[in-house]
């Protein structure tokens, strides 16, 4: 349909209101669908190990950002083919890293801190909650649940899968988002590990990015 311009639609075709949905690029509509379409999926994705020492333990960061007006993450995948997460003797209530959220709304900024907390641990399955430490954010309060993922080790190398419930808003807005999770990675004995992300939106595209270390 195209973007709108301020007032581009009727009040008749609003249901006899006023346009009062605020599009990404700030314009009026009845509702989201009736904004720009989404632009594609090129999401920024990185992964650091603070060293490569083989057998020792490091802090493992994962990144991803997106740009307003991106197709909506429904779900990731991140991978490594050695090394594995030291999660022998973790407890529900663990803290077992950090994590960060910075969104570029219309409206302002919003900055969110969190605490990744062990919730549930089922077959070698951790599930983690991002408990918010810091907001300002009227959706999120301290203390408040931000999102989670599941962190386990296969045979091969680690898993951390992420899985966001599908509803009608497809378009994200601007972000950069942070995890990171401390002493919880260990390295591979000769230190060569490779890291395979692979992101699918809710329109279907499928972003596939690999990061290797020695």
């Amino acid at each position: 349909m195209g973007l709108l311009s301020l007032y581009s639609y009727s009040w008749a075709a609003c249901g006899g209101l006023e346009p009062s949905y605020i599009c990404l690029d700030g314009s009026l509509a009845c509702d989201e669908c009736s904004c720009l379409s989404a632009t594609g999926f090129s999401p920024t994705i990185n992964i650091i190990i603070d060293n490569s020492v083989g057998g020792s333990s490091t802090n493992l960061i994962y990144t991803m950002s997106q740009d307003a007006g991106e197709s909506e993450i429904l779900s990731s995948l991140v991978v490594s083919d050695a090394g594995s997460f030291n999660l022998s003797g973790l407890l529900v209530g663990d803290v077992i890293g950090t994590g960060s959220l910075l969104l570029e709304l219309y409206a302002g900024n919003v900055d969110i801190a969190s605490i990744l907390v062990v919730s549930n641990i089922n077959n070698g399955n951790y599930t983690v909650f991002s408990h918010v430490t810091a907001s300002n954010s009227p959706a999120y309060s301290v203390g408040d649940i931000a999102g989670g993922f599941v962190i386990s080790n296969a045979e091969s190398g680690i898993n951390i899968y992420t899985e966001v419930p599908e509803d009608e808003d497809y378009i994200t807005e601007a972000y950069d988002m942070s995890l990171t999770f401390v002493n919880l990675f260990v390295n591979p004995a000769d230190g060569y590990v490779t890291f395979t992300s692979t992101l699918t939106s809710e329109l279907s595209d499928v972003d596939v990015q690999v990061f290797g270390f020695e």
